[in-house]
């Protein structure tokens, strides 16, 4: 069995949206039962969360995962997580160990926003560009990119991410020259 018991609660119903929100602290923390491994867990202070409670193949060690707070991730969200979870327990994979992975590698990722601030930094230090060329796209950055593009990791951009936000900057008339005219 791969999925296991991992709270206090013995019967394994369905919460609802409702009891989840009325649920009150006791003087232990405790848990309930969603079904499939998850469990809303109520501590003593009243903050809730959602548990992932699962058995690796082969290894006895019950093992939980918190999955997020309830005020971040609804009951509806949390289950949707866990299909995706399951499957990395069934294929031997401890999804804590995916999910320091995807942590560790989205933080040495850039935003475009830090890359475009790098490329302006550049061009101004080496002095290829005009500080009013600098300034127009700045602001321009600003204006039409930052928002459409600017959180985004730039690993993650696509060729559409990019002919949506120039091709709006296009409707509205902006034409640009490259850095080396001046």
């Amino acid at each position: 069995m791969l999925i296991a018991k991992c709270g206090m609660s013995k019967a394994m119903s369905k919460l609802t949206a409702k009891r989840v929100e009325n649920t009150m602290p006791k003087q232990r923390e405790y848990k309930l039962a969603d079904g499939n491994g998850l469990y809303l867990r109520v501590r003593t202070t009243g903050a809730k969360s959602w548990l992932f409670c699962f058995r690796l193949p082969n290894d006895r060690r019950l093992i939980s995962m918190t999955l997020g707070s309830v005020n971040d991730l609804s009951l509806k969200q949390a289950r949707t997580k866990l299909p995706e979870l399951r499957k990395l327990v069934t294929e031997g994979i401890d999804p804590r160990t995916a999910r320091a992975a995807v942590k560790a590698e989205n933080s040495q990722a850039i935003t475009m926003q830090t890359l475009f601030d790098a490329w302006i930094e550049f061009l101004t230090l080496t002095s290829k560009v005009t500080p009013a060329w600098v300034k127009r796209h700045q602001d321009h950055g600003r204006l039409h990119l930052k928002k459409p593009l600017g959180n985004l990791l730039a690993k993650d951009v696509t060729r559409a991410h990019l002919a949506t936000a120039l091709d709006a900057m296009t409707r509205k008339g902006i034409k640009e020259k490259t850095p080396l005219h001046r």
